[in-house]
């Protein structure tokens, strides 16, 4: 219980439900809303609502209704009153904290700032509202979210939600100019937590923009078994196998890939480079043609398409003994220049893949507030 919330409760000692309504509501973290807590939270609301009939004006009433909303995140029914709480109350840091975080878990990142940004430079140190207010600059602007997440981070470093945004922030926003600031944050965040899917995928994203395949493979394989059901997971993984010439290993999880989205150019493509260095060139020739047809401008992937069609047209010369040979020399030749493997041709792939992934994180943070916030 805060020192705020004793203070009150203390002044209304006759009022025990108080009390409990406090203990409940600052109990830390909901992320996971079971049948008796939510049952739980049912009565608790009632009684809030209650309270709050009978006293509209009452700062702390309208504020516990306003985070029992939140628990079960009814996020817009939540927003008057914890509205209200911080109109009869402005110069509460903890009011005017939750309402700007209820508007930026509705993705109102615009509307939250001033109110986050209030909450921090009233208490400076405290590491949750830096971290909140640095995610909703991070959605904002971008560069300017790095030194309050950092300060989050840097308070209490063995949490693993800090750790792992202030990581995935400068991923993404020096991924153009190296991501290495970002590896210590993020390992940070898979130490906290060794088997959370997200903090290992993110990890394994940003070691594979490195080129530091090897190392990124066992964090991929950690987010995989972590979920399982995660197509994004698996794309990255067989992206990551296919890069360090496991080529088997990584068509399942490519395969994968291409059933989730299958007019996507670069997963079919990927895939269909993979079959071809099995010499699997029947099979790969549809997703690399699919390929083409997703990204007509895209000359590697019509050469691709073009080799593949060509080792089909070579084998075919050879079991017929058409004189095949000297085509089959040049064949090979020009093979040669084109599987000379540059480290960054999947790069644009994976930036792609990320920035989708992003898109969806963002959404996802809006179901599950616990994912990030303590």
């Amino acid at each position: 219980m805060t020192e705020y919330s004793q203070t009150v409760c203390s002044q209304s000692a006759s009022f025990a439900p108080l009390k409990h309504v406090t203990a409940v509501l600052e109990c830390k973290p909901f992320i996971r809303c079971d049948d008796e807590i939510v049952h739980e939270l049912d009565d608790t609301e009632a009684f809030l609502r209650a309270s709050v009939d009978q006293q509209p004006d009452n700062a702390l009433y309208n504020h516990l209704l306003g985070r029992c909303l939140y628990l079960v995140r009814r996020y817009e029914d939540a927003e008057p009153f914890l509205r209200a709480a911080v109109n009869g109350e402005p110069n509460n840091a903890t009011f005017i904290y939750w309402l700007g975080h209820c508007l930026d878990l509705q993705l109102r990142h615009k509307d939250a700032e001033p109110f986050l940004r209030t909450a921090v430079e009233a208490e400076p140190s405290n590491a949750l509202y830096n971290h909140c207010l640095g995610y909703c600059l991070y959605c904002l602007l971008g560069e300017p979210a790095v030194p309050y997440l950092r300060a989050a981070a840097e308070a209490e470093p063995y949490n693993g939600p800090y750790s792992f945004w202030l990581g995935y922030c400068l991923y993404h926003l020096l991924r153009d100019r190296g991501e290495e600031p970002a590896v210590p944050y993020l390992r940070a965040a898979v130490r906290a937590e060794p088997y959370n899917g997200t903090y290992n995928l993110w990890l394994g994203c940003c070691l594979v923009t490195l080129l530091r395949y090897g190392d990124a493979e066992p964090f991929l394989r950690t987010a995989v078994r972590a979920r399982p059901n995660d197509v994004r997971s698996k794309y990255v993984l067989g992206d990551c196998l296919y890069l360090l010439s496991k080529y088997k290993d990584a068509e399942p999880f490519l395969r994968a890939a291409v059933r989730w989205r299958p007019n996507y150019g670069p997963f079919n493509q990927v895939l269909g480079e993979c079959l071809c260095r099995l010499s699997k060139y029947k099979d790969a020739e549809p997703f690399l043609h699919t390929a083409v047809e997703a990204e007509p401008g895209n000359t590697d992937y019509k050469a691709w398409l073009e080799h593949c069609r060509d080792k089909q047209r070579s084998s075919i010369s050879r079991f017929f003994g058409w004189g095949g040979g000297h085509h089959t020399e040049r064949t090979s030749q020009r093979t040669s220049q084109r599987q000379e493997k540059d480290p960054n041709r999947h790069a644009p792939q994976v930036q792609n893949m990320n920035n989708i992934a992003h898109q969806q994180w963002q959404g996802y943070i809006a179901c599950n507030p616990g994912a990030y916030s303590i």
